[in-house]
């Protein structure tokens, strides 16, 4: 499924093309790109899930000192680098508390037992590029998946 996400976003996000409005031309997209049916329903429930989450209000992100203690799954899918990378996101502002329980929420709604921290940083990238009032991020963002960056703000 993760796959499936990837792809969407390679090719209509980051190329700036337009995404289909109509669901089933997209299905058809990426059915003849060679995804199973059912891979390709799996990704299409976890967007809108993710969709619903973008009326929340938007939160300060400003760095502050809560402490987050994950849950044995959590623990068990979010190997010590996911979460360290995570902590490290909202120590340095970039994220707060609200994005932090969603990308959480959203690495928990996918299959995989464990996610190594390429996957995290793509389930982190597509929830920062939902969120509205985040535009600002866009080129960290990319860099940030796309070209293997550590995550450092310099």
């Amino acid at each position: 499924m993760l796959d499936v996400l990837l792809y969407l976003f390679e090719h209509y996000v980051e190329e700036g093309r337009e995404v289909p409005h109509d669901e089933a031309i997209l299905k058809t997209v990426l059915k003849d790109a060679g995804f199973p049916q059912s891979e390709i329903n799996k990704a299409f429930v976890w967007l809108e899930d993710l969709t619903q989450q973008r009326g929340e209000e938007h939160e300060a992100q400003t760095p502050h000192s809560s402490f987050r203690i994950y849950s044995r799954q959590e623990h068990s899918k979010l190997n010590i680098e996911c979460r360290g990378y995570l902590m490290s996101l909202e120590c340095a502002g970039i994220i707060g508390a609200q994005t932090r329980e969603l990308i959480i929420e959203r690495a928990m709604a996918l299959e995989p037992d464990e996610l190594d921290l390429d996957r995290f940083k793509l389930i982190i990238m597509m929830v920062l590029a939902n969120q509205t009032g985040e535009e600002h991020l866009q080129d960290w963002i990319e860099a940030l998946i796309f070209d293997n960056a550590s995550g450092r703000l310099h």
